[in-house]
């Protein structure tokens, strides 16, 4: 704050606690008011406070010396505010200088407060701002103020206005009381002892500490709106009546236009810049207005009514355009020509040429309005001179007409470099290699893979070699940034070609996260939908988003973002598929809970692959000893074989000596779903060279204690229990093998998925009921220990212990095969199918019983009603079809994923079974297992190694995206991704493109 203006002025320094008080740190007096003077007191607090303060948010007044300043000594800070008293004191005073009639100065004041305080939403804030310019450009009387407000506030609305400072920072009454109190009293002190001084400047300083003493003490009252308002005002009002639910978007819709959205947006789109060099312009304005046609357009609410755009305008008006990143419309002719003639000077309308039209409520009558008025018919004669005549420096200049064929020439071959440049990026990128190199300059002999296919290509490229022999120095675009941006166009193009793709289609989302080599989270993200064309369900990946946090909120934030970028609402959803992680599977607040908040209609899947993992670890517990300790002694074998060159080249000299096949040793893991059967089929068929290499190894070695592992492993090794849990668990890991990777695959649906987990089932009840099979297994345990000298423990026979003790049964067997038996392989039996019927008992149940009954043509009425009421079918008509697809020979029955293919291509050529059709087609939407976002994963692995740790996030997404979808980003066009690279920043683009 400062003081009115005396000679010596006071400067207070103010800052926030975490509770929202205001605390003056620091102040200082000085004659002067300038940038040089603010830096010097802020280096003096930069100094007491010993580093940088890095602030979030600056308040000062109108003057830029005091934030150009902060910026200079501690940095930029997120949010600049202006102090909304020092900007309502200059819109008093040009409102008394500009406008002349006394009743509009006071209705535009009280307008300019409302509309900067009292509304909260930014929509309705900008929508009002509109209209407030739009009523002040209109009247004569107050068109001084609107050229000064245009000039000065409206393009720094974020720093005055309250809707764009509610999310930085709480201002309460007693952020500004107590410091006030505080600093009275300072004043009191400081006039006391300007009292008794006889300096010159004291006299000014006095009257300057008693003026500021006074204000502090009573500071100004607010406005009191007049009761009686005359009729001019009472339209204002009913006005801002009657506008102010415009524009409150739904909870779904996009954010603020005003602001920097991350939605994929078209190159023709009306939000992006116009084009800079001529020709641009003029193949942009060749290609006409841009008219997308969506089957659904954003609502938007009015009063208790919503609406929306309508494409049947595009017909009544042939030339507006819509914006699907904005949601507004605009005249196509207005904002092209809008600056071409002075005869619209200072009549411009902004609604159709810069900020955009939303007031569906209204629209055809805007519209109609709109194009009567002047401006609009001046800039539809400039679209029409355009299209039939010559630009003026052709009609000066015939010279011009070489001229701008030359630039023409010249800009074909700029694109043609941007081809080259675009192939070496894709190349790398879908092979997932590095780009930069460790030193990029010219007498480097490693440059990096990007710069060094650049060179191979020059040499055999001629248009190559002169742009870079010839061309401009800072116009190469071989940088890190260009990569970047290459890289960010090819990623938004590839979005744009998804979100076409899955445009007003029902989808489901799959998401999983893990921690990359640098040691962020990463969430994956996969769409899946259901393409006509091939008759089956597809899956997309559409981004990596690190997470920060992995609360449910935060994950479901990021979630949110990721698919709001495609224009995916959460109504159109029609299931989720997640990991069993309580912060995404919760049914309370879990991010599950949090989707169907929004979509009650949602389905939510424990990934099919986690649950068959999460069975197999349950019965691997310590509960069932044996096989508890067998696989503890597979992972030391793996630990202590693999741990050491020396000891593997052992095993490996051995198994050549013996001509048998080395199998290579897997270490087991929780999150592997394939290890365990891959380390017990390795340690099977390399038992002997193992033993072989064990007993070598413990006789050579001089560490003991490497010995004693050794000799510590043989014994396992040859013990009864580690053979027989070994010839039990090899038979199951094989099938429990064959039903995971069946569940990885694509294009399952949860039909097949529960189809084969039953058939699991099934074989598991036979295991436990066919004494032949056990006995079979069990003599080939006889057999391998008798080969390997093994001794076969007796039972111990035991009378019933009458007290407490370590036994853990009252069955006592007779011989060693039964004990093993009912201890042992009944125990894995028995938990492998408890844990498949607890597991894969899912909400998602009732529904696949349905679709089994109606493939299997048994369906009854109460399956009619799930399927009807969850695909939101017609009840009656589907009954019919279904009465008739059972009259055709060609639908026959069954339940898997081949049979559902058939009748989907079968109802795709008749064409008539709409209900059925969209049945079998949403539920094929719905997700089995979350194994797409483990593929990423692998990749990622690939993309961020130990040596590329310093990644950006965004030029991971696109890499990870070009590497995950690598055939989407073969089929793209280039010319695409240089419209995009051009209108990403057409500013500062040093070629013309």
């Amino acid at each position: 704050m400062n003081a009115k203006k005396p000679k010596i002025q006071l400067f207070t320094l103010l800052v926030i606690d975490e509770y929202g008080n205001s605390i003056p740190v620091s102040s200082f007096f000085s004659n002067k008011e300038d940038t040089t003077s603010m830096i010097l007191f802020f280096e003096k607090v930069k100094e007491a406070v010993g580093q940088q303060i890095k602030a979030e948010v600056f308040m000062s007044d109108d003057a830029p010396q005091f934030y150009n300043a902060w910026e200079q000594v501690m940095g930029a800070t997120k949010f600049h505010l202006l102090c909304w008293w020092h900007v309502n004191k200059n819109w008093t005073a040009n409102l008394n200088s500009k406008i002349k009639n006394k009743e509009k100065r006071e209705i535009v004041k009280k307008s300019l407060f409302v509309l900067a305080t009292n509304i909260e939403n930014k929509d309705e804030f900008e929508a009002n701002l509109q209209i407030f310019l739009n009523e002040l450009q209109e009247d004569e009387d107050t068109w001084l103020f609107y050229t000064y407000f245009c000039a000065t506030y409206i393009n720094e609305r974020k720093c005055w206005a309250f809707c764009y400072q509610k999310h930085t920072v709480e201002i309460t009454e007693d952020t500004i009381s107590k410091p006030r109190q505080e600093l009275i009293s300072k004043l009191q002190v400081m006039l006391g002892y300007a009292q008794s001084t006889d300096e010159d400047h004291i006299p000014n300083t006095l009257k300057y500490l008693e003026r500021a003493l006074s204000y502090m003490k009573n500071p100004n009252k607010k406005l009191v709106e007049k009761k009686n308002l005359n009729p001019l005002e009472k339209i204002i009002q009913q006005r801002d009546v009657n506008e102010k639910n415009l524009l409150i978007n739904e909870t779904n819709d996009s954010e603020n236009y005003s602001l920097i959205s991350d939605k994929i947006c078209d190159p023709c789109d009306p939000a992006n810049a116009l084009p800079k060099y001529q020709l641009e312009k003029k193949e942009r304005i060749m290609k006409g207005p841009f008219c997308p046609i969506l089957e659904v357009y954003p609502r938007s609410k009015f009063g208790n009514t919503l609406r929306s755009f309508n494409k049947s305008w595009y017909l009544s008006f042939d030339r507006l355009e819509y914006s699907p990143k904005l949601d507004r419309a605009f005249c196509f002719p207005c904002r092209m020509f809008v600056t071409s003639s002075g005869l619209n000077a200072g009549y411009t309308d902004l609604a159709f040429t810069q900020v955009g039209f939303k007031n569906w409520n209204n629209a055809t009558s805007k519209f109609k309005m709109h194009q009567n008025t002047k401006n609009h018919s001046h800039n539809v004669k400039a679209h029409s001179d355009f299209l039939n005549g010559k630009s003026i420096n052709i009609v000066l200049d015939d010279c011009k007409t070489l001229l701008i064929s030359q630039k023409e020439k010249q800009r074909q071959n700029n694109r043609s470099i941007m081809r080259r440049l675009i192939d070496v990026t894709l190349c790398l990128a879908k092979s997932g290699k590095p780009f930069r190199g460790h030193h990029e300059n010219m007498s480097s002999v490693s440059k990096g893979l990007f710069l060094d296919f650049i060179d191979v290509l020059k040499k055999y490229d001629n248009v190559l070699e002169n742009h870079l022999e010839k061309g401009a120095l800072n116009a190469k675009y071989l940088s890190n940034r260009i990569q970047n941006d290459l890289l960010t166009c090819i990623n938004n193009v590839m979005k744009r070609t998804i979100q076409s793709k899955i445009k007003n289609r029902t989808v489901s989302i799959m998401a999983d996260e893990t921690s990359d080599v640098g040691h962020h989270e990463q969430m994956s993200v996969i769409i899946r939908y259901f393409d006509e064309e091939k008759c089956q369900p597809i899956e997309y990946f559409i981004g990596l988003q690190r997470l920060l946090s992995v609360t449910s909120e935060a994950i479901f934030n990021s979630l949110s973002i990721q698919i709001s970028n495609l224009n995916i609402e959460w109504k159109s959803v029609i299931a989720v598929c997640f990991d069993g992680a309580s912060a995404m599977s919760g049914k309370f607040n879990g991010v599950q809970a949090k989707v169907k908040e929004l979509n009650p209609n949602i389905s939510y899947v424990h990934c099919y692959g986690h649950c068959l993992n999460l069975v197999l670890v349950d019965c691997l517990g310590s509960k069932n000893r044996v096989i508890f300790d067998f696989f503890g002694c597979v992972q030391l074998i793996y630990s202590f074989i693999e741990g050491s060159p020396s000891r593997h080249a052992v095993l490996e000299r051995i198994v050549q000596e013996t001509n048998i096949k080395l199998k290579t040793l897997k270490s087991l893991s929780t999150t592997r779903w394939a290890c365990r059967s891959e380390s017990v089929s390795a340690i099977e068929n390399n038992y002997n060279s193992l033993l072989q290499c064990l007993k070598e190894i413990s006789e050579t070695t001089t560490q003991p204690d490497v010995r004693v592992q050794a000799n510590g492993i043989i014994y396992q090794m040859k013990s009864y229990n580690f053979i027989f849990a070994l010839y039990v668990m090899k038979p199951l890991l094989a099938q429990i093998q064959i039903v995971s990777a069946k569940l990885q695959t694509s294009n399952l649906n949860l039909l097949s998925a529960v189809t084969i987990v039953q058939a699991l089932k099934k074989s598991l009840i036979s295991l436990r009921s066919d004494e032949d099979e056990y006995s079979r297994l069990y003599n080939k345990v006889l057999d391998v220990c008798n080969a390997y000298q093994i001794e076969i423990p007796n039972v111990k026979h035991r009378r019933v212990s009458n007290k407490i003790d370590n036994n853990h049964t009252q069955h006592f067997s007779l011989d060693k095969k039964s004990e093993m038996k009912t201890t042992v392989y009944y125990v894995v039996l028995d938990d492998l199918f408890n844990g498949l019927e607890n597991r894969f008992s899912q909400e998602t149940l009732n529904l696949i019983n349905s679709i089994s009954c109606m493939m299997q043509h048994k369906i009854e009425s109460l399956d009619i009603d799930i399927l009807t009421k969850k695909f939101d079918l017609h009840r009656d008509e589907f009954e019919g079809e279904l009465r008739l697809i059972r009259a055709i020979p060609d639908f026959e029955g069954g339940t898997s994923n081949n049979t559902i293919h058939k009748w989907l291509e079968k109802l795709s050529t008749l064409g008539n079974f709409i209900n059925v059709q969209k049945t079998l087609k949403l539920f094929t939407t719905i997700p089995v297992t979350t194994c797409s976002c483990e593929r990423a994963f692998s990749k990622l692995s690939l993309v961020k190694t130990k040596l590329r740790s310093q990644m950006k996030q965004n030029r991971l997404d696109s890499l990870m995206m070009i590497f995950v979808e690598q055939e989407l980003a073969s089929q793209i066009n280039p010319d695409d991704i240089i419209d995009e690279f051009k209108s990403m920043y057409p500013a500062t683009r040093r070629l013309e493109l």
